[in-house]
């Protein structure tokens, strides 16, 4: 992906999503209510906009999640 650097990863369940960008050269991190990783922060998607500043990852990737946000 030209121009990116880092991608955060939206409801990722578990390691696998974040750990494929990292392993492909990104700086990644994951987001979901249900983890015990330190890839992966415990925040709800409606709650990312409190925590994180804008414009602080090039590409959110949301692969089957979107569907679960209220």
């Amino acid at each position: 992906m030209p121009n990116t650097n880092s991608i955060l990863c939206l409801g990722c369940r578990d390691e696998s999503e974040p750990k494929s960008f990292i392993n492909a050269g990104y700086k990644a991190l994951g987001v979901d209510i249900n983890t015990k990783s330190n890839l992966i922060k415990k925040i709800p998607a409606e709650e990312i906009e409190t925590v994180f500043q804008e414009n602080q990852f090039d590409v959110c990737y949301a692969s089957h999640s979107l569907e679960h946000v209220a």
